[in-house]
């Protein structure tokens, strides 16, 4: 594999199809809501709010606010659990779409566009959603029995012992050494296993347990290369959040030094400077997270396109 047209066609990709960072800002979680409004005013005690001097008092106040609002307190709660699925679903269906965009960008069709890309990301939500329970579950499974093969045996021998002794303790040292070498690797092929099934399913249409099984043939079938994949994606991450991190840090330094004589004027424009400065910072966080998001999925779909047609060329 030619590492890097991978790096350069994922930016090609991701700088040309700019509608694709719509998916990239819904699939990287970076959207979000908040509820806003009046509210109590907690600058000062006042009998009506719960202290710690009366315990008791503060309880039967708590119970009391709850039973005068407990219409307002459902409603924010539906409210906010019936945004949290919107913004699930749209999640998912960003996920079907950038994946099928980046794909079509990389084979020559110029892009979907975004309306074929939603379409494509809404045909393969129910899949995808599948497949994630299923290694959710899968996940949890295996958890519980690391649980029962080496959690068990260790409660029954310390509670079995009168103290806690230094074979018992070396036993657990030991017993957490291994699960970590074990968790560590199998938690990389899992991550790894999953973003080709991913694509198994959006691009070449699979269901859910075949999806699983082309992840896994892929991976077995290209240990090195999805390795070495997975390592770059990690090391470029990390690279571009130093940097990242840097840039930011660099640019706070001159803002904060401007922002001191404001501080000393307390005048509206420090609150109109302070707004500006944070609608800044916002646009540039949601910009940097969508087109993040939408180079790193273009870059595991090429990788994918890059090793099944390896893959056929080779049988």
């Amino acid at each position: 594999m030619d590492y890097g047209d991978l790096l350069s066609s994922a930016w090609r990709i991701t700088w040309r199809h700019k509608y694709l960072w719509i998916f990239g800002l819904f699939a990287s979680g970076s959207a979000g809501c908040s509820i806003g409004g009046g509210g109590p005013n907690f600058s000062a005690p006042s009998e009506n709010f719960p202290t710690l001097d009366d315990p008791a008092g503060s309880i039967d106040q708590v119970v009391g606010f709850l039973n005068t609002h407990w219409a307002l307190i459902g409603v924010i709660i539906l409210a906010s659990i019936l945004m949290g699925l919107i913004l699930f679903v749209i999640s998912v269906i960003s996920t079907g779409g950038l994946v099928s965009g980046s794909a079509d960008a990389y084979e020559g069709s110029g892009g979907s566009g975004l309306g074929q890309a939603w379409s494509e990301g809404v045909s393969s939500f129910w899949r995808l959603l599948g497949m994630w329970i299923t290694v959710f579950i899968a996940v949890g499974l295996a958890v519980l029995a690391v649980i029962a093969v080496i959690g068990v045996p260790l409660v029954l021998v310390i509670s079995s012992a009168e103290g806690v002794s230094w074979p018992a303790v070396v036993l657990i040292i030991l017993a957490v050494l291994v699960f970590i070498a074990l968790a560590i690797p199998a938690g990389i092929a899992l991550q790894i296993c999953v973003n080709w099934a991913t694509r198994s399913i959006i691009l070449g249409k699979s269901g859910v347990f075949a999806s699983l099984r082309h992840g896994w043939s892929i991976f077995r079938h290209n240990i090195g290369s999805s390795l070495l994949v997975w390592v770059i994606s990690v090391g470029l991450g990390v690279a571009v959040g130093l940097v990242v991190n840097a840039t930011v840090i660099a640019a706070a330094i001159p803002v904060i030094f401007g922002f001191m004589p404001l501080l000393a004027a307390k005048g509206p424009i420090l609150w109109v400077v302070v707004g500006l400065v944070s609608l800044i910072v916002l646009a540039g966080s949601i910009l940097a997270k969508a087109t993040l998001t939408t180079y790193f999925s273009s870059y595991w779909t090429i990788a994918y396109l890059k090793l099944t047609t390896r893959d056929h060329s080779e049988e």
